[in-house]
């Protein structure tokens, strides 16, 4: 009994936070913590369709947890034109559960860098959408002549190389620049944006392909994304249920 009223009188003694007041300031004897709230657990997935279908299943909407936490109305973040998250309300202490966060799957072109022709030819094929531009540099790509690229006439701009210009003809190509194409960036379901890139060669052959644009691409994608989304989820965003930024 000695030994359990010890305890008792331990744990009285140390559990209790004295408040001390010293020169207009305020101590406590310990520290204390706040205990936060759970948050849900991120599914993670790797295209819009799963995320709308996240939302439109309502599967957790009935759990205890939301009903408690976060209602049934969403935020959904559109990060960047690779990410966008789906997270509830906040809470009491001013937290979100991330429910759901959607990172697009993409093949990398290496921008910047120069690759032999073989290698461009792929990438543009594999990498890039379909348009006038991307056909003019699969051509020159595919006739330009290895021995003759050192006499390539260059201002700065645009490049003239020597190229196949028949079965046995060489003749001077000029190179376009800049070029419009639309490699993929963003999420499959959405529009690839077309923005201008620099092409440039040298011996080799090499070439390269230099981002022109500033950046705005990703300004166009993510409204793309908001679009898509917005589409998909017309009624729960004319009913307030979802907001997408």
């Amino acid at each position: 009994m000695t030994i359990l009223k010890d305890a008792f009188d331990w744990i009285k003694n140390h559990g209790k936070v004295d408040v001390v007041n010293h020169k207009s300031q305020t101590f406590v004897s310990r520290s204390v913590e706040r205990l936060d709230d759970p948050t849900a657990s991120t599914v993670k997935v790797n295209s819009l369709e799963s995320l709308v279908r996240y939302v439109e299943s309502e599967i957790d909407e009935q759990t205890t947890f939301v009903k408690e936490h976060d209602g049934d109305k969403y935020l959904i973040h559109v990060e960047s034109p690779t990410t966008v998250h789906l997270y509830g309300r906040l809470n009491d202490q001013g937290r979100r559960s991330r429910y759901v966060t959607s990172e697009a799957l993409l093949p990398q072109y290496p921008f910047e860098r120069f690759l032999d022709m073989e290698q461009m030819n792929i990438k543009l094929q594999s990498i890039f959408v379909k348009n006038e531009d991307r056909d003019i540099l699969l051509k020159v790509c595919g006739s330009v002549v290895e021995e003759n690229i050192q006499t390539r006439e260059d201002d700065g701009v645009s490049q003239i190389i020597s190229a196949k210009t028949g079965v046995a003809t060489i003749g001077k190509v000029a190179v376009p620049n800049p070029v419009t194409l639309a490699p993929y960036r963003t999420f499959v379901e959405v529009e690839q944006v077309e923005s201008q890139f620099i092409f440039r060669m040298k011996e080799g052959p090499t070439a390269a392909l230099f981002e022109a644009d500033g950046g705005q691409w990703r300004n166009a994608a993510i409204e793309n994304i908001k679009e898509f989304l917005a589409d998909k989820l017309s009624e729960d965003v004319e009913n307030d249920r979802i907001l997408i930024i």
